[in-house]
Formats: C-alpha cells, structure tokens, sequence
C-alpha cells in the first residue's frame, strides 16, 4: 500500500523525498558520534581527574606500620570536592559532606577495594547532584589493604554540557533536513525542467494526431 502510494507522487516529490531520508541518516549518524564520543571523552576526563586527586592523597600519606587515616586531608574536600577514608575493615575513620550533602556510602564498592579492586561509580545526592566516586585501595609497602579512599567529584557540569548538545541537535537537525528538503525540492525542479517540457510536448504531439 505505502509502496503503491510512493509510486503515485510526482518524481519531483520521490527525488526530494529520498534526499532527505538520506540526508537524516547521515545526521543521526553525525549527531550521534559527536554525542556519544564527547561523553566518553568527559567521562574519561573525569576519570582521570579522579585518578591524579587520588594520587596526591596516596603520594602523602604513609602507609607503612600503622597509619593515621584520621590526618589524611585534601584540599578543596567539603566544597568541590568529596573524600572519605576508611580502614581495613571498612569502618569510617574521614568522612567529608558534599556541599552540605550526606555522601550515601556503596559497601559493594568498599569490600572490592579492600579486596585491592578500584572501581568508580555514581552517586545521586539529595537536589538531584551526581557525584562520580573512585574507591581505591590504600595499600602498604608490604602489599596489604590498610584502608579504603574515596574521592568524588561532581558531574554537574558534564551533564550540563551533555544536555544542551542534546538540546542543540535536537532542534538544530530537522531545521537543517527541512532547509535541505526545501534546496532539494527546488533543485530537482529545475533539473526536471527539460523533462517536463519534452513531456508536454509529446503529449500535445499525440493530441495533434
């Protein structure tokens, strides 16, 4: 039926048509990448950010004999920034809100880094923040789990940025396809032109006779 109906309309409208379901594929197609690449590439700047924070903690702070987990501190925790320390048998010893925010603590991800496991996840806070959360093993000279780091960073920004791509693809592609659509239509016209007229004039021929 829809094929039969395809058929009816005029070449003109078939060419056009056909422009612009090709032309949207290759928009969705566009529009995806750029989507989906741009959020690995934040996720994975995210990560990284995790990471190198992570690092300066553990770069600081002893971990040989018994270590104060209490004295461990790191700039910025509190505000933009989200630590907490736990020890060996997962018991809280630092433990920093997030902009006034209880941070709800993820046993899964405790009992795999006391198994030496580092994972990342996300927390959602009360007000709709996300927090991205590394918990990473504290781990001595000597290779055993002394404890437990958590630091969290928030997301806000990343899904921000996400968001108002989404936005802008969302209406910036079918004002493009109906832009193209518009060019197309037009310019099969013209290339049709010498067509219609041969048309026509065969047509007038045949009445003639």
């Amino acid at each position: 039926m829809r094929a039969s109906s395809t058929r009816r309309l005029p070449i003109r409208w078939r060419l056009t048509l056909a422009s612009a379901a090709l032309l949207a594929a290759a928009l969705l197609l566009f529009g995806a990448a750029l989507y989906f690449g741009l959020r690995q590439r934040l996720n994975s700047g995210l990560d990284e950010q995790l990471q190198d924070q992570a690092e300066v903690v553990l770069a600081t702070t002893p971990v040989e004999g018994t270590p104060d987990l209490t004295a461990i501190r790191l700039d910025g925790a509190g505000g933009d920034v989200f630590l907490r320390v736990l020890d060996a048998r997962g018991t809280v010893v630092t433990n920093s809100d997030y902009e006034g925010n209880d941070v709800p603590l993820d046993r899964a991800a405790v009992t795999a880094a006391i198994a030496g496991q580092a994972r990342i996840d996300r927390v959602t806070l009360t007000g709709d923040d996300v927090l991205q959360i590394l918990t990473t093993p504290m781990i001595s000279g000597a290779g055993q789990t002394v404890g437990v780091l958590q630091i969290g960073l928030d997301r806000d920004e990343i899904d921000e940025a996400l968001a108002a791509l989404l936005a802008i693809l969302v209406l910036a592609v079918p004002l493009v396809l109906l832009v193209a659509a518009g060019g197309g239509y037009l310019l099969a016209g013209r290339a049709l032109a010498p067509v219609a007229t041969i048309t026509e004039l065969a047509r007038r021929i045949d009445a003639a006779d």
